[in-house]
């Protein structure tokens, strides 16, 4: 279902997001809403088309072959800021949108992103609590989600996808994907 479902969103994004593809990815993932509603809505074409050039600026590029995530980091957090002008520019509540980029990103470079929101982010606080790779729930940020998260998809969930595939013979392309929706999961019934 997964590899289906975000595949239209890859080659959505591989094509320059053509026709109505932003949009429909936008509405489908909750993302016109609350203060973004006014930046994604379904009129203003030109807010959608900024944050689109926003995102292929940042996320089309090739990544390096070492220390991917700091430079993933360094993409994502220039993204946010480059969104934050364009908000202020359009007029619009000056706001974040980690979320919104961080989805993005995953489109553009599926092997080696992963999505950001409330619910994933709760519980990779918890997970890393837990496991003392952070002090408090509160010690994770932005800044340091992406490393928290690879240590909990080495340490944690990569051997549970592998014993998945075994057991039921499918292997999904992006199993960092499968990862950070566990956690989504997670953090949306308040689990872990």
């Amino acid at each position: 279902m997964h590899a289906k479902h975000d595949k239209r969103w890859i080659v959505a994004a591989e094509n320059g997001w053509p026709g109505q593809t932003l949009y429909d990815f936008l509405k489908t993932y909750k993302l016109i809403r609350g203060d973004a509603a006014k930046l994604f809505k379904e009129g203003n074409h030109t807010g959608r088309q900024r944050f689109q050039q926003i995102c292929e600026k940042h996320f089309q590029r090739d990544l390096p072959q070492v220390r991917v995530t700091p430079a993933l980091r360094r993409r994502w957090h220039k993204a946010v800021e480059d969104v934050f002008e364009l908000r202020h520019a359009l007029g619009t509540k000056r706001m974040n949108l980690y979320s919104a980029t961080s989805k993005m990103f995953w489109f553009y470079q599926p092997d080696a992103m992963v999505m950001f929101d409330s619910n994933n982010f709760d519980a990779l606080a918890r997970w890393g609590k837990r496991t003392g790779k952070i002090a408090w729930q509160k010690d994770l940020t932005t800044e340091n989600f992406l490393k928290i998260f690879d240590a909990y998809f080495e340490e944690e969930a990569k051997p549970k996808i592998a014993q998945t595939e075994i057991l039921f013979s499918v292997r999904y392309p992006y199993p960092k994907r499968i990862a950070e929706k566990c956690l989504w999961l997670y953090g949306r019934d308040g689990l872990q």
